[in-house]
């Protein structure tokens, strides 16, 4: 459908902050498509971007290179702006950074600079005019300033949740920019977050603190993971189970059953996790082991399992075992067919049954997903998923799955829609460990800010990837370039790569970043600072609750 037209818009003066980028470029040219005039600032090189709108609208927007932070250069860029085009009309405070940290770890310095990025800039590009003498200055009376909540804490898990606001909103100005509103309440406790998410699962200290669904009439908000308590937040039953001293017990002082009712299973190409789960759903023990499919025959995935968990199987019965991952693959215990999007993620009435020696077990794989055009396959990043909307009936919006094979897809109605596989994380292994630039980049330490610049730069200029990368080892050698500053590039590099060819993913989205922190940590940064809505949920518990949701439609046959 086109877009409509408002007259007052043609010929209109617009300035927008970090315009060359994100949701930044869209606005420039969502302006230059109604026949305004549109000038930006922006830090890193937006020049690719100024042809692009040359050659699309026939009208280049003027970029004016400059840090929002440089208040003297800022005005400066403004003036330019005006006498160029004249009097601006419409202002977009546009540029910010969502950077977040509990509060005892904010100084002074971080303060000021948080500061001068989020309100400085956007006061003194306002206070640059006085309405009332616009006309002189240069102004008009038309603001939009998007912005996001900066260290928002949910009282219910502590967990810092950035949602949009819009303010400002002109029934012109503000035309075809929607932003997301401000929730009524936050949604983190079916993000998986919680303050006890970060510790290792089987850590039981502080068991039963955790977060849960909003208060309601009737529900109790403390719902834990049954017996370790270090994934908290997950809807389970009133009775909170609790692990003391190594014991587990149930609220009211019954010991809980340790009866092992069925298995959950997470078999990759370099490791295999299970759960021993009891018949509520409640795990009773977390065991893995480096028996990836990776290192296995066909013939060997039966021992391997009954290696770990051989001593738990009741005898009498035959136990369920729900397996998702490279179990199913071609090369591995027995190949699980592909569901073809779109599709919900498949469930254990899908899944392959495979036959066994053992009586004691009964070995269900689940199937995988596939995409025919652009060809595509998954395996475990469905079952991860599929937790996820387990934890978050009705969402809407992407997920990423970062990891050493990034996965995008897109959610709708329940079901996976289309999905996108890059090989960010391959390719920083081989470059940083097997390539030339083994000898620049070190195996440990960060530089944010180097991460940062990296992925702007290949964002808007991604064609330039190549010869960037062999810039660093020159930098190596010839500037002493910080071995720890060339991972963090050579990382913000292949990421803005990524974020650069999944722009039709993210663009104008919220997006759901399933992995572990030290995963998905750059590329929440990333994102954030492209001004999308980024939310963590932890990848291993997704799996659990995947695989938990799973069992739950599991053929009886």
């Amino acid at each position: 459908m086109d877009m409509p037209l408002f007259a007052d818009l043609k010929g209109a003066s617009v300035f927008i902050t970090g315009g060359g980028s994100g949701i930044g470029a869209a606005l420039s040219e969502g302006f230059l498509a109604q026949g305004a005039r549109v000038g930006f600032v922006q830090r890193s090189d937006a020049t690719d971007f100024v042809a692009q709108m040359q050659a699309k609208y026939g009208s280049a927007p003027l970029f004016v290179p400059c840090d929002i932070t440089d208040i003297e250069a800022l005005q400066g860029a403004i003036a330019q702006v005006a006498q160029v085009q004249g009097p601006i009309s419409v202002l977009v405070n546009n540029a910010a950074n969502d950077q977040r940290h509990k509060t005892l770890e904010v100084d002074e310095a971080y303060w000021d600079w948080s500061q001068a990025i989020n309100l400085k800039a956007y006061f003194f590009c306002r206070a640059g005019s006085d309405p009332g003498d616009a006309g002189r200055r240069g102004w008009g009376d038309r603001e939009l300033f998007l912005d996001q909540l900066h260290d928002g804490e949910c009282r219910l898990c502590g967990v810092h949740h950035g949602q949009w606001r819009h303010h400002g909103d002109d029934p012109v100005a503000g035309t075809g920019v929607r932003c997301r509103p401000h929730p009524r309440q936050c949604h983190c406790p079916w993000m998986g977050h919680d303050r006890q998410a970060a510790r290792p699962v089987g850590d039981t200290r502080g068991a039963g603190r955790a977060s849960g669904p909003p208060v309601s009439e009737g529900r109790n908000p403390a719902r834990g993971y049954r017996g370790g308590g270090a994934v908290s937040g997950v809807a389970g039953k009133p009775d909170d189970d609790r692990a003391i001293d190594g014991r587990r017990w149930r609220r009211g002082g019954d010991r809980m059953n340790d009866t092992v009712t069925w298995i959950a299973a997470d078999w990759g190409t370099s490791h295999l996790r299970v759960w021993l789960m009891d018949g509520a759903g409640g795990v009773i023990e977390r065991r893995d082991s480096a028996d990836g499919m990776g290192r296995l025959t066909p013939e060997g995935f039966e021992p391997a399992l009954l290696k770990l968990v051989g001593d738990a199987l009741p005898d009498g019965v035959a136990t369920q075992v729900v397996i998702c991952g490279m179990a199913g693959a071609r090369q591995g215990w027995a190949e699980a067919p592909y569901a073809t999007v779109p599709c919900k993620p498949p469930s254990a009435v899908q899944a392959r049954l495979v036959g066994t020696q053992d009586p004691r077990l009964r070995v269900r794989i689940l199937t995988g997903v596939s995409q025919d055009h652009p060809a595509d396959v998954m395996r475990g990043e469905e079952t991860q998923i599929a937790g996820f909307l387990a934890l978050n009936p009705g969402y809407d919006g992407i997920i990423c799955l970062p990891g050493t094979h990034s996965k995008w897809a897109h959610i709708s109605a329940g079901e996976i829609v289309s999905f996108r596989t890059f090989m960010t994380g391959e390719l920083f292994a081989l470059l940083s460990g097997q390539s030339v630039l083994r000898h620049s980049v070190a195996s440990e330490g960060w530089d944010d800010a180097a991460f940062a610049e990296a992925v702007e730069t290949v964002m808007s200029r991604p064609e330039r990837l190549a010869a960037d990368l062999f810039g660093l080892r020159a930098g190596s050698l010839l500037h002493d370039l910080d071995g720890g500053t060339a991972r963090a590039r050579l990382s913000g590099m292949l990421i803005g790569a990524e974020l650069a060819a999944a722009k039709p993913y993210w663009l104008g989205q919220q997006v759901a970043l399933l992995g572990a922190s030290s995963v998905a940590a750059p590329y929440r940064a990333a994102l954030m600072a492209q001004s999308v809505p980024v939310t963590l949920a932890d990848s291993e518990r997704m799996t659990l609750e995947g695989l938990k949701a799973a069992q739950a439609t599991k053929d009886t046959k």
